[in-house]
């Protein structure tokens, strides 16, 4: 009996270690994960065995819907990065004064960034958009990742950005787009700043 005991105990963690790496390529919140509660309980036995078996074959199926959307959002982080890379580097006053190949790198580099910040982002964002829609039709449920819907946070991006244009627009002089200026400030939630920051790159 206390073999039989040692070995369930066995093969629940197996199963529960196979739905953490499932957890950690959906993202899914600590709040999400803990709707799951045969997971954080103490009973090692064939029904708690079979709860957890049943639950990895749910999540197992539902990461391979997402993976198309997740993988299109790690395309937008990768782009963002880039962007932001070179913003940093852009601040260096003395990046260029080397001659050479070494400039000339730099500002080839940049110019890709440039045109994948204005080209592919664009693009990009519009395809996750419209998968999200079909998704989030198909499974009745909003698409999330940590916690957030990923909507919503490019819908604030979209904000950040109108906003910053208005800004920009209002320092030169110019006027501005009547659709800009009815832009809203975007809420930021501390709690969710950094999150923002992955998924949508602001």
């Amino acid at each position: 009996e206390v073999q039989k005991q040692l070995r369930m105990r066995e093969l629940v963690g197996e199963v529960r270690g196979g739905l953490s790496e499932v957890w950690d390529a959906m993202r899914l919140s600590e709040e999400g994960r803990a709707l799951f509660c045969p997971f954080y309980a103490e009973v090692f036995d064939d029904a708690s065995l079979q709860q957890h078996e049943e639950k990895l074959a749910l999540d197992k199926a539902r990461l391979e819907r997402m993976q198309p959307l997740i993988k299109m959002v790690e395309r937008r982080e990768q782009i963002r990065a880039e962007e932001a890379a070179m913003i940093a580097a852009q601040s260096d006053p003395n990046r260029l004064l080397g001659r050479g190949r070494g400039a000339a790198q730099a500002l080839k580099q940049e110019e890709k960034v440039r045109n994948m910040v204005s080209k592919e982002l664009p693009r990009v964002t519009e395809k996750l958009r419209a998968a999200i829609a079909e998704y989030e039709a198909a499974e009745g449920a909003p698409f999330e990742l940590s916690g957030r819907s990923v909507l919503e946070c490019l819908g604030e991006e979209d904000a950040a950005a109108a906003l910053a244009k208005q800004e920009s627009a209002r320092q030169r002089g110019r006027s501005v787009p009547a659709a800009d200026r009815c832009a809203k400030t975007p809420r930021v939630d501390p709690l969710n700043q950094s999150l923002n920051a992955s998924v949508c790159g602001a």
